[in-house]
């Protein structure tokens, strides 16, 4: 590498340890966030859990930093993985869930696309995000005239729905044989 009295390499690696620094906070919030709601969606967390799984999400990279000398094939394997599930899997799971709530709750899928809902109280008294609860609100209902429940779909619609997934799914396939083909050997 470079030597340590090197002045450009110095500033590299004080602008590559701020970058971590400033970063780490976000990155531990969002990730906190996901596995709350994965794990935890309608219960309220108790201080030992919270610590616990911030235990964790500290814990477990640094033991992998420090018992695996190559540490480099795992970032590998980790970042394509989470490449292939952000590029690949999220957005298309996320549009054919709003398609099928259109299909069965017309309603509440126009209300998420104008952003009618309510957002407030989305936190804990300990400050760890709950569950995100969705409640119109009444300037919505109100402006709506026709306010019938859940439609009851036909099985043409159904089978257009269906058709669609089966579309949309080949671009999952795309980024998955892409993740795998990155690491087979010429």
């Amino acid at each position: 590498m470079y030597a340590y009295t090197d002045i450009g390499a110095f500033i590299l690696r004080l602008s590559i340890f701020l970058l971590v620094f400033s970063t780490f906070p976000l990155l531990h919030f969002f990730e906190m966030t996901y596995i709350l709601n994965l794990f935890f969606r309608n219960s309220q967390v108790s201080a030992l859990t919270s610590f616990s799984i911030n235990f964790m999400i500290c814990f477990i990279p640094l033991l992998f930093a420090l018992f695996y000398p190559k540490i480099g094939t795992v970032l590998a394997y980790i970042s394509s993985l989470s490449g292939f599930l952000i590029i690949y899997c999220y957005p298309i799971f996320i549009h054919l869930k709003h398609k099928r709530t259109q299909i069965t709750n017309p309603l509440l899928a126009e209300a998420i696309v104008k952003n009618a809902f309510d957002g407030n109280n989305q936190f804990g008294a300990d400050g760890i995000p709950l569950s995100p609860k969705i409640q119109l609100s009444d300037e919505f209902l109100t402006k709506r005239r026709n306010l019938k429940g859940p439609a009851k779909p036909d099985a043409a619609v159904w089978r257009k729905y269906y058709i669609y997934y089966a579309l949309h799914m080949v671009i999952p396939i795309y980024g998955f044989l892409t993740v795998v083909f990155q690491f087979v050997p010429v």
